[in-house]
């Protein structure tokens, strides 16, 4: 029986089958702060990229920016149609169109619509006061008032249940009569405005000189 030589099992991986010794692997270590210069770059590289395609997208055109300009500047003299509209001033004593140096509307164009309608009702009064067949004759003009404002307040109520009859008719400089109806929104408008009026011809006590332009 023959016997083979023992291998040493520890340097077995080692060698080849021919006895040749194996070459022995080298393991390579990765130096982390290059790594991480590389990251950066890379990363800075892929922002800067990104920033330019927004950039690009936010761009505006000529044309879209002309729209904004006109729309802008819509937006400007509509806010300043409302407020000439809208624009209340609480003292009852005194209402005006422009400031003493003669700037700025101080009053909107609807209170002072109000105001000259109450001068207006005030002369219709005085009037009826004067003529003996009219129901107000010789009746104090803050009782007319009264009795005006609750009859403007009865036909609001019909206006808040529904009616929608109410008309209103003018004669052109022309002399071309028009009549239209009224819905319900444009008679509580007409109405509400009355009730201003009728309230301006009770407390104020200087009426302005009222300017539409």
């Amino acid at each position: 029986m023959q016997l083979l030589p023992k291998r040493d099992k520890f340097n077995s991986s080692n060698t080849s089958a021919n006895g040749i010794p194996k070459p022995k692997k080298r393991s390579r270590k990765i130096d982390i702060v290059l790594w991480v210069c590389c990251a950066t770059v890379g990363l800075g590289s892929v922002l800067a990229a990104a920033a330019i395609i927004v950039g690009r997208r936010s761009e505006v055109s000529p044309s879209v920016s002309k729209v904004n300009r006109a729309l802008e500047m819509m937006q400007s003299r509509r806010r300043g149609y409302i407020e000439k509209l809208t624009r209340t001033d609480f003292n009852p004593n005194e209402l005006q169109n422009y400031s003493v140096n003669g700037s700025g509307i101080l009053t909107g164009w609807r209170q002072l619509g109000a105001a000259q309608w109450s001068a207006e009702i005030l002369q219709d009064i005085n009037k009826q006061q004067s003529n003996e067949n009219s129901a107000f004759f010789r009746l104090h003009h803050m009782a007319v008032l009264a009795i005006a404002k609750q009859d403007t307040m009865d036909a609001l109520v019909e206006v808040a249940s529904g009616n929608d009859s109410f008309t209103y008719s003018y004669t052109k400089t022309d002399g071309t009569k028009v009549k239209q109806r009224l819905g319900t929104g444009g008679a509580a408008v007409l109405l509400l405005g009355k009730l201003e009026a009728i309230d301006y011809a009770e407390n104020l006590q200087n009426r302005p000189i009222v300017d539409f332009n």
